[in-house]
């Protein structure tokens, strides 16, 4: 596919405490890329293991997909696999968010209160406003909202509360369109630190932008 959309794409986490329950998972395809971030909740080791279980589940997905799914169809994975962990009878709880970005658009779906952010021209657009905070995914009903196909522009975030919910809002758009996507996504895990360089919660973040 010799036309096929290349992008620059950073990751990075970062725990409160011993265990990280933020996880992340990138599936690369040659129409796109599909991002997928989930947030154990409640410093519980079961919400971890679901959130590490969701991004790999949703990963596997896209990759094995024909097309890259729509926005609807990621919202009904992750819909899927609520039910699916929540007939296990493990227990636990998380957040999710899943993106999908080709050459000049990006779409997907989201619980809970991780987000995506499209930062461009000074500006952003959170793109998961209208999400559902609760019930999270895990509990077998929890109602997973799709979003867009908006036209993909500027610097793509994805992230946890960790990042949103203690850090400023313009220190992030600044720091989330530095060129290099890898100083990106480490300074916005630093921006989140107390004075003493502790964090008050886990922290996930995605930086996609298309490659020149």
């Amino acid at each position: 596919m010799p036309n096929a959309p290349r992008f620059r794409v950073a990751t990075a986490t970062a725990a409160a405490r011993a265990r990280c329950d933020d996880h992340i998972a990138v599936a690369r395809r040659d129409d796109g890329v599909v991002l997928a971030l989930a947030d154990g909740a409640g410093n519980d080791e079961r919400g971890g293991q679901l959130a590490r279980w969701l991004v790999d589940e949703l990963s596997a997905r896209a990759s094995a997909a024909k097309n890259l799914p729509s926005a609807d169809t990621l919202a009904r994975w992750c819909e899927e696999l609520d039910a699916q962990w929540f007939a296990t009878g493990t227990g636990g709880e998380s957040t999710v968010v899943v993106a999908c970005v080709d050459g000049s658009r990006v779409w997907g779906a989201s619980a809970g209160d991780s987000g995506a952010w499209l930062v461009h021209s000074g500006d952003y657009e959170e793109l998961t406003s209208e999400q559902r905070r609760r019930p999270l995914v895990g509990q077998g009903r929890s109602t997973v909202l799709a979003f867009g196909p908006v036209q993909y522009q500027g610097v793509l975030l994805l992230a946890t509360d960790g990042l949103l919910k203690y850090a400023p809002e313009q220190k992030i758009r600044h720091l989330a369109t530095d060129a290099n996507v890898s100083v990106a996504a480490a300074k916005l895990v630093d921006v989140a630190r107390t004075v003493s360089g502790g964090l008050h919660d886990d922290v996930a973040v995605v930086v996609c932008r298309r490659a020149e």
